[in-house]
């Protein structure tokens, strides 16, 4: 782990670490990858806040723009506290990212983490997470699926999938009802695919294999029915006084 943190360290000083094929050479998993990228499309402004990143975080290599926050104090990360009182004034970062946490927070106390996401961001709030909702987003759906596979092979539950069950994936409703613009990424049966790729073959031969699988296939992804999305909420002193109510 420590040669394979070194290689991506020295990778990331010579190209984009969120460029197309930067996955591919750094050898991280294509999930991860895709919605890091997914997200820096939709940054503003300049200063950033990463909630739950910790040292997996893409904005942290070559930024020195970003502030990563956790739980407990990991490598490159900079803030500890909870997403649910956010250790910072209103309004001190630009943008405020939530890539992946969203979904690991118990779900009586995801709209205090939304909250403050908003308080504390002066322009944007983004967030990454499974969603289910209809026949559009098929999240829920496919971590069920994804976790019934992973303990068919390991004989034991994929942590984080467990995670997302067990907190119940945001629906679509629920982030739309707080003003959030949900834009569809992970095609769900791509996204299976890779996953099964990734989790069924040592690291780093899975992250590999999966990303090759990834850029095979790019043409079946941004189609739904979607794993995941972005949702966008441009902050306004009328939204943010009415979600607050």
């Amino acid at each position: 782990m420590v040669v394979l943190r070194s290689y991506r360290a020295f990778v990331a000083r010579l190209l984009d670490p969120l460029s197309r094929l930067s996955g591919l050479m750094l050898l991280v998993a294509v999930d991860a990858h895709h919605r890091y990228r997914a997200v820096a499309k939709e940054i503003v402004g300049k200063t950033i806040l990463d909630i739950g990143g910790g040292d997996k975080s893409f904005f942290l290599i070559g930024r020195g723009n970003c502030v990563s926050l956790e739980l407990r104090k990991l490598p490159g990360v900079q803030a500890v506290g909870s997403a649910t009182s956010l250790p910072f004034r209103s309004n001190s970062f630009d943008c405020v990212l939530c890539v992946d946490t969203i979904e690991h927070i118990p779900r009586t106390l995801r709209s205090a983490a939304v909250l403050e996401m908003k308080r504390v961001a002066r322009r944007r709030v983004i967030i990454h997470t499974p969603v289910q909702g209809g026949s559009t987003y098929v999240g829920r759906s496919y971590d069920l699926a994804f976790n019934e596979w992973h303990k068919l092979r390991k004989r034991k539950d994929e942590r984080n999938t467990k995670e997302h069950i067990i907190n119940i994936q945001p629906t679509a409703r629920e982030l739309e009802g707080q003003d959030f613009i949900l834009k569809g990424t992970h095609n769900a049966a791509l996204w299976m695919s890779c996953m099964k790729l990734k989790f069924g073959l040592r690291e780093p031969l899975g992250a590999l294999i999966s990303h090759v699988y990834y850029l095979l296939n790019e043409n079946r992804d941004h189609k739904p029915p979607f794993w995941g999305a972005v949702g966008i909420f441009d902050k306004s002193q009328k939204n943010f006084t009415r979600v607050s109510n």
